[in-house]
């Protein structure tokens, strides 16, 4: 037995642990997986048996429900008003375009009469949308980009 051995791994007795952790990476490299450093450490201890299988199964869900927990509070953030986009409200027939751009190069139309005569409403975003349209927002101050619609 070498010292990348394990003799109570359940797969038989002396199990190839390098030769395990191998097979472990490549075969989350073809399913299109790339596990970490510390994903594979974890891997080692639950081969050596330094963690079992039931609680890395434990730390793995307590890992995930931290991630949608997360991800629950990003979706649910709203942020001031966005200076890039707005909702396009047609003056003619008040007929509304969500998320409507402030930059289009195009006049603003109205989907229901055709109009052209029309305002941008404010509106929000979750924050990583947010910092995407802010980053046209200050291409439009430093004058890259035309603001044709101010918001009102």
């Amino acid at each position: 037995m070498t010292a990348n051995t394990s003799p109570t791994t359940p797969g038989g007795p002396g199990i190839d642990i390098e030769q395990a952790l191998a097979v472990i990476e490549k075969g989350q490299q073809l399913a299109g997986h790339f596990p970490s450093a510390e994903t594979m450490a974890r891997a080692r201890l639950v081969l050596t048996r330094e963690l079992t299988p039931e609680a890395a199964r434990a730390e793995m869900h307590a890992a995930l429900a931290r991630i949608v927990d997360e991800e629950r509070d990003a979706t649910t953030q709203e942020t001031t008003a966005c200076r890039a986009c707005g909702t396009w409200i047609c003056d003619d027939c008040g007929a509304q375009r969500g998320y409507a751009s402030r930059f289009s190069e195009q006049a603003q139309h109205c989907a229901r009469c055709a109009g052209t005569r029309g305002h941008m409403a404010p509106v929000t975003h979750r924050a990583n949308r947010a910092d995407d349209h802010d980053a046209a927002y200050r291409r439009s101050l430093a004058g890259d980009v035309p603001l044709r619609y101010p918001v009102r």
